[in-house]
Order: structure tokens, then C-alpha cells, then sequence
């Protein structure tokens, strides 16, 4: 409203008020449609109530859904007038007309009737209820924002949208899962294993990323819905075929009560349940086991010794600390064709499960294969080999192979355990090759990125030594005629103190003594974890170390080395020898700017 005529208003509704007051009666006719509401439109009292310190923001979700708040308030300047105002009549007046007041928790209830209204349970949400859906995200999240955990029994009132685009309710048996998105990487390729209807849509999580709005942690505070399906169970109690399940003894009679165990959530009864679709359902299931759940969760591999009652008196057992290996055991949810092609849910064994196996879960996969070899009864040399080779042709010659190699060895375990043991030797080395190659092309870039810093031209050579460093633009006018390198520099990073030449290395150095240079970068004392993080040019060069006298150093070493060749008995695979720099002679050298000043600047 215009100042003037707001002003207008006040001093109006002001002597209504007086006459009022004097007259002691209340005409409320007078004031009918004379009213404004928050959105500045001109209303009945009877049409009107007081705010009672609603948020703006909680009026701006209201609104988005088609609940406007702001045209059932009155407009906020009538109520909330300074002490220098000379308006003596106006408040009394106000709370004559209007005697109801709205609160936040009216208008967040109104708000979530109004979801209900647009969202009924079990209907389809489509894009006609878009933007109401997003409101119900929002509201959510304001939730969190002004109530925290307290805001749970509202919160879990609201509408929810799942996975199949249908609206759903939370209920104590009716958690839902969180966003796939937000599940570990490792479990969302078998989301299918869940209920479409149990888990959220990803509305929820492009909130969260696309406009800022956080919501499915507060609704996982909430114990409105499952993070991940990884999670944990208190069963009120535990006994009989599930309690034998994950147990080394003899637990007949016994019941283990209020222990908590790592658990799959919504196992028992929502997946299951959904195995009886198809089989596709419980190979999804049983990939999820395999792939995140076996890998991520210790408790399957842990004993734990818990106490029990048996016969009224205590009774210590020894269980594995996941239900989840409890549940996948004893209860029938593999569906297996049966006589008449039906589908049949049997338990979970060597025989049934092979059938909705995929062999690409066991590659590289030591958890699954120890999780089927122990608990349901696979030959773990079948699996490796299953593992490794999904071809039926190629693991038979693996077989055959394996064959060989025992009909050779006979039954000496000190034989295949040296066997294996050389194997994991060779296998490391490998590794360790491969990482120090990465390694040393990282560094021997990241000094590189050193030398242009200074406006060095760097190319690489690669031949007899890394690359050929000449002068930029840092020359001043009056030496550019003087000859300035090239020189020819080699990259070596240590981790032993003990860097190597090659012979060609060697012998271009011996040749070019005035122009070759050794780079030595030191990583002596970088962890094993700093040396597999990025390298750059802030790294490296603090740790460098440049040798311009190597060359000269060398020269005697392949004299010696060529004499050796061409003598009566001579040296022979001479490639494979390496001239190592010892540390008192790499360490003297001198830094990289230092280098820099005295071969181009002086």
C-alpha cells in the first residue's frame, strides 16, 4: 500500500475505534471490505485473522503449493505500530474486529492438508504436481531449519514422493529408503532389489543439489528414511532357526534379546517380498550382498559373545554380528522354476544361488568369494576360478593347468605355499613397478612445470636424458649473442637416496660434461600416501636437487665400463648395468632457482 493511504487507513480505522470506544459497541459493518490482507487486498474482518509470527519463508512454501497465507492475514502495518505514533485507538480497535490468531503450527498443519489434498496416497505424482512436490521438499526442510529433531512428528506427516512417482506416507512399518543417489556407489547398480514405493524419488536429491535445499539428512535424523542399505538392527529378541543361523554352538532353547547387529535395510519382509517377482529381483538382492554389503560390513567375519537365557538362566553364545547372514540363510527367497515352471522361493545354498550368480561380482572380489565359500556352501577354487575366468572353456584349462600343477607338487602344502608366496612376491613387485613409473612421470612433470615457471623453453627428449632446457625470454638484450645452453637435464626421484643411470644415460652425460645436468628430486620420508597424491611445481621444487657436474664425475666409471668391454673377458649384457649416484654427491647440488640464476642469468 501507498504511504498516504495506508496512513488514511490508520487514522480511519483510528476514529472507528474511538467511536467505539465511547459508545461502547462494536459495529463491525463499518469496517466491512476495508481491511487490507498481507497481499495488500481489501478484506472483511470475518475473512481475516492475526499474525502470529508466521516466517515469510514458511508463506513463500505455502504459496507455492496453493495455500495463500499472506490473503487470510492482516496486513502487518496495522499491528505493529511504533510508540511515536499518535494512533491511541487503532490496536483495541484491531483485536475488536478480529479475534483469531494464526500461529506457524496452524499454517504448517493447514500446509500439510493441503499436500494431502494435491498428493493422495498411492496417486501418481506427475508433472501437473511439480511444483507442489518441490513445495513439500521445502517444507521439509524449513522444518529442520527452525524445529530440528523436534520437528519429527510433524515432519513425518508430510507427503512423500517415491521412486515410482507415486505420493506415499511414512508409517513405524513404512520407512523409505533414501535417494539412490545418496546410497554408496557400490549398491546402486542393484537398487532394484528394493520396492520402487519404498524408496524416495530423486526429486529429493536434485533439491539438494540444484537450489541448496539439504533434506534427506534431516529426514534420515528423522527416522523418516534409510541412508543406506547398509544399516544396523536391534531385534527385541533373537532365537531359534534365526539365532542357529549365525551361531558356532548349540543355541536350542536360547533367546539373545536387545543385541544390536549390522542388518540389510528393509530385508525382512519388503525384499524378500519382492524375490517372489522374478528372479531378476533376487539377483539384484544377492549382487547387492556381494558387492557392497559382504565388501563394506566387518560384522559378518567377527564373532561376538553375547548372553542369552535359557531355561531362566544365563546363557553365553558366540554369533556372527550381521542378522542380515542370519536372514539370508534360513528364510526361502531364491526363486528356483518348479515342476509346472512356477517360481518357487527355496533358501539360499551352493545349488540355488549359482542360478542368479554373475561371475563379474567375484572379480577381485576376496569378501564375496569368502562370504559364499564359508556361509553357503561354494567351492571357494570354483568361485576363484569363476572369478577370474567366466568363460566355460578358459576355466577348464585353468583346471587342467592347476592339475598339472598338483600332479607335479603331489600333497607338499610347504610347496604351494611357497608357490603362493612367490607368486604375491612377483605380484607386488609388479605393483610397486607400475606405481614408481606413474611416479616418475608425475615428478618429472611437475619439474617441468618448475622450469617454464621461469621462463625456460623445456622439450622433451627422452633419450639419454629427459629434456632439453634452453633460455626463453629471461636473457637481457646485451647477452643474447652469448651461447646459453642447451642443456640436457635428467629427472631421477628417490626413495631410497639412491638414484640410477642407464648406460645410455651415463655415456650422454661423460660425453656432454659441460651440458649435462642431474635432477635429483628427494622423496626420502614422503609416505606412502603423499607419494600417490598430485604432484605440481609447489612440490616439487623444494625437494630437488641439481647436479651440473655429473658428466665429469661419470667420465671414469665408462671408461671403465668400455675398457671392460673390449677386454679378453669381457663384460657382456652390459645394458643392464646402472651407475648409481651416491647420496654425497646428488645432495651438494644445488636448487632450482640457484641453477637457473647461474646458468641464464648471469
Amino acid at each position: 500500500m501507498r504511504t498516504d493511504s495506508l496512513e488514511w487507513l490508520k487514522d480511519f480505522l483510528d476514529v472507528v475505534g474511538e467511536c467505539w470506544s465511547k459508545r461502547s459497541g462494536v459495529d463491525i459493518s463499518i469496517i466491512a471490505g476495508l481491511l487490507p490482507d498481507q497481499n495488500k487486498r481489501l478484506r472483511s474482518p470475518a475473512d481475516l485473522a492475526l499474525d502470529s509470527g508466521i516466517s515469510e519463508q514458511l508463506k513463500d512454501i505455502c504459496l507455492a503449493m496453493g495455500f495463500d497465507v499472506r490473503s487470510q492475514i492482516l496486513f502487518q502495518a496495522l499491528t505493529t505500530l511504533q510508540p511515536a505514533e499518535r494512533f491511541s485507538f487503532l490496536s483495541e480497535m484491531i483485536t475488536q474486529a478480529i479475534a483469531t490468531k494464526i500461529s506457524e503450527d496452524e499454517v504448517i498443519g493447514r500446509a500439510i492438508k493441503r499436500l494431502d489434498d494435491e498428493l493422495p496416497e498411492d496417486e501418481e505424482c506427475d508433472a501437473s504436481t511439480l511444483k507442489v512436490q518441490k513445495a513439500s521438499i521445502r517444507l521439509l526442510n524449513y522444518l529442520w531449519y527452525s524445529k530440528g529433531k523436534d520437528g519429527d512428528s510433524i515432519a513425518k506427516k508430510v507427503a512423500l514422493i517415491s521412486s515410482s512417482n507415486r505420493a506415499v506416507r511414512w508409517s513405524h512399518d513404512r520407512l523409505m529408503m533414501a535417494p539412490i543417489s545418496y546410497w554408496h556407489e557400490a549398491a546402486r547398480p542393484f537398487a532394484h532389489a528394493y520396492p520402487p514405493h519404498r524408496v524416495l524419488g530423486s526429486i529429493y536429491a536434485e533439491q539438494e543439489e540444484q537450489e541448496g535445499i539439504a533434506v534427506v539428512s534431516p529426514l534420515v535424523e528423522w527416522n523418516i528414511a534409510i541412508a543406506d542399505p547398509l544399516t544396523s538392527d536391534t531385534p527385541v529378541e533373537l532365537k531359534d532357526r534365526r539365532l542357529a543361523a549365525i551361531s558356532s554352538g548349540d543355541t536350542t532353547g536360547v533367546t539373545v534379546k536387545n543385541e544390536k547387529f549390522s542388518q540389510i535395510a528393509l530385508l525382512q519382509p519388503e525384499l524378500f517380498n519382492r524375490c517372489q517377482e522374478g528372479i531378476d529381483e533376487a539377483r539384484a538382492l544377492l549382487g547387492l550382498v556381494l558387492c557392497h554389503i559382504a565388501p563394506h560390513d566387518p560384522n559378518w567375519t567377527k564373532a561376538k559373545s553375547v548372553m542369552g537365557r535359557k531355561r531362566h538362566e544365563d546363557f553365553a553364545v558366540t554369533l556372527q554380528g550381521a542378522l542380515w547372514l542370519a536372514d539370508l540363510r534360513f528364510r526361502l527367497w531364491v526363486p528356483v522354476p518348479g515342476e509346472d515352471g512356477k517360481l518357487v522361493q527355496m533358501s539360499a545354498n551352493a545349488s540355488t544361488l549359482k542360478n542368479i550368480l554373475d561371475p563379474k561380482w567375484l572379480e577381485k572380489n576376496d569378501s564375496a568369494i569368502q562370504l559364499l565359500s564359508e556361509w553357503f556352501g561354494f567351492d571357494e577354487l570354483e568361485l576363484r576360478l569363476l572369478g577370474v575366468a567366466p568363460d566355460e572353456n578358459k576355466r577348464q584349462e585353468l583346471r587342467d593347468g592347476l592339475a598339472k600343477l598338483v600332479e607335479f607338487g603331489g600333497a607338499d602344502p610347504e610347496l604351494y605355499k611357497s608357490l603362493i608366496e612367490d607368486i604375491e612376491a612377483r605380484r607386488l613387485r609388479s605393483r610397486d613397478v607400475e606405481r614408481y613409473r606413474r611416479l616418475g612421470l608425475a615428478v618429472q612433470e611437475a619439474i617441468k612445470a618448475t622450469l617454464e615457471k621461469y621462463d625456460l623453453k623445456v622439450t622433451l627428449v627422452d633419450h639419454g636424458f629427459d629434456y632439453e632446457v634452453s633460455a626463453g625470454n629471461i636473457l637481457e638484450d646485451s647477452v643474447m649473442e652469448l651461447e646459453v645452453g642447451p642443456y640436457l637435464l635428467e629427472v631421477k626421484a628417490t626413495t631410497s637416496g639412491s638414484p640410477r643411470l642407464t648406460p645410455t644415460q651415463a655415456e650422454t652425460s661423460s660425453s656432454n660434461p659441460t651440458r649435462y645436468v642431474l635432477c635429483v628430486v628427494d622423496l626420502r620420508g614422503v609416505s606412502d600416501e603423499q607419494l600417490d597424491t598430485p604432484w605440481d611445481a609447489s612440490r616439487v621444487e623444494p625437494l630437488a636437487k641439481l647436479s651440473p657436474d655429473i658428466g665429469g664425475k661419470v667420465q671414469d666409471t665408462c671408461k671403465l665400463v668400455a675398457a671392460a668391454k673390449n677386454s679378453s673377458i669381457a663384460i657382456r649384457n652390459d645394458s643392464a648395468l646402472r651407475y648409481e649416484v651416491p647420496t654425497q654427491v646428488w645432495e651438494g647440488g644445488m636448487s632450482i632457482s640457484e641453477w637457473v640464476t647461474r646458468s641464464f642469468k648471469q
